[in-house]
C-alpha cells in the first residue's frame, strides 16, 4: 500500500485542512513592527544588541516566522532602494 507523507503540523486534522496551514504562516503584527524597527536602527555600532533582541525574539514567536519576517524584510529594504536624507542629497 502506497500512502501520502502528511506532515506533522497537518496530522491532527488528516492532512486535509489548507485553513491551518494558513493560520500556521501568520504572522504577528508585533513581530512585524520589532523585525522593521530593528531593521530601521541597524548599524555597525550596536549590532550586538540587536542581535540579541532578535535571539529573544525566537524566543517569544516561532523561530520560522522570525527568520521569514527578517528576511522579508530585508528583500523590501533592497527592493526600494538607499534612503537618503534630505541632508546627504546635494
Amino acid at each position: 500500500t502506497s500512502l501520502k507523507y502528511i506532515p506533522p503540523a497537518l496530522r491532527a486534522t488528516g492532512g486535509t485542512s489548507k485553513v491551518s496551514a494558513s493560520k500556521a504562516d501568520e504572522v504577528d503584527p508585533g513581530l512585524v513592527r520589532n523585525i522593521r524597527g530593528l531593521m530601521n536602527r541597524l548599524g555597525e555600532s550596536n549590532i550586538s544588541s540587536i542581535v540579541t533582541d532578535v535571539c529573544q525574539l525566537a524566543t517569544q514567536f516561532s523561530r520560522r516566522q522570525v527568520v521569514g519576517q527578517i528576511g522579508l524584510e530585508l528583500l523590501s529594504l533592497c527592493a526600494e532602494g538607499p534612503r537618503l536624507s534630505e541632508q546627504n542629497a546635494v
